[in-house]
């Protein structure tokens, strides 16, 4: 499945909570302006600050449903949620089974952890059912996808260049003890259950013994995940040597980053 974005909030809409709080603290202030007299700047500036910081508080986020996991962008603050993490999906119908207020949405369940709520403001709801679907869906898919033992890609301190090599020369071999087929690479590659280093260590090893066809389907693997991280390292493991030093850097990153758990990204 190809990676799905979906903002829980329409255009305008999601504007609504920041005018009601503006327009309450502009009619607050016309209030007391008998009393206080306040500087004419304040009746508009203050009001503003006010809408602004209410509707950063409220806004609801945007989730991106890959076959990997869901990453939940919120104001300030990013949050990858792996997809066998994820216990379940539960409806949330509006005012009798209140998320925040009056917004019905949809509350995903997690293994040892809170659930995340995703409530969907205004015209947002009508994508409810498609929202859900993307995530049994990847659910499903996950379910199903186990790769077979991963040490032959482990990359065991070894230089990016070294490893990448290595790797190449596990098919050129001629199909070595522990090594994995083209067919298994390909596994590892679009399975959501890997690691993050398993996948890059498939892509690479895929690239390094084919072309146009192995690039095409890193590529395909990279649009699948809802990991901008992972995104990104899959590209530029399709892209060839130009690349390797960025591509050393962000997982370089990866392994100060603990494994099962939502990146900052």
């Amino acid at each position: 499945m190809k990676a799905r974005t979906f903002a829980l909030r329409p255009p305008i809409g999601g504007c609504v909570p920041g005018f009601v709080a503006w327009a309450a603290s502009f009619i607050g202030l016309l209030v007391l302006a008998r009393h206080l007299a306040p500087p004419p700047l304040a009746v508009i500036v203050l009001p503003a600050l006010a809408g602004f910081i209410v509707t950063l508080w409220l806004w609801p986020p945007t989730v991106r449903v890959g076959s990997d996991g869901l990453w939940i962008g919120r104001m300030g603050r990013r949050e990858l949620i792996p997809i066998g993490e994820i216990e379940g999906v539960d409806w949330v119908h509006g005012p009798a089974n209140r998320i925040r207020a009056e917004l019905p949405g949809l509350v995903v369940r997690r293994r040892g952890k809170k659930p995340i709520e995703l409530p969907m403001l205004g015209l947002a709801v009508i994508h409810r059912d498609e929202l859900y679907a993307a995530i049994e869906a990847a659910m499903a898919a996950a379910a199903v996808r186990r790769s077979r033992a991963l040490a032959p890609l482990d990359r065991a301190g070894r230089a990016l260049d070294r490893w990448r090599q290595d790797l190449s020369g596990m098919l050129r071999g001629g199909f070595r003890d522990g090594a994995l087929t083209r067919e298994e690479l390909a596994e590892v590659l679009d399975d959501p259950n890997a690691k993050l280093e398993h996948r890059v260590g498939a892509a690479l090893a895929l690239r390094g013994v084919e072309d146009g066809a192995a690039r095409d389907r890193i590529r395909i693997a990279a649009e699948q995940s809802a990991s901008p991280r992972l995104r990104l390292a899959l590209s530029l493991a399709a892209e060839g040597d130009d690349d390797l030093a960025e591509l050393e850097q962000l997982l370089a990153t990866e392994q100060d980053t603990p494994p099962a758990r939502g990146r900052t990204g």
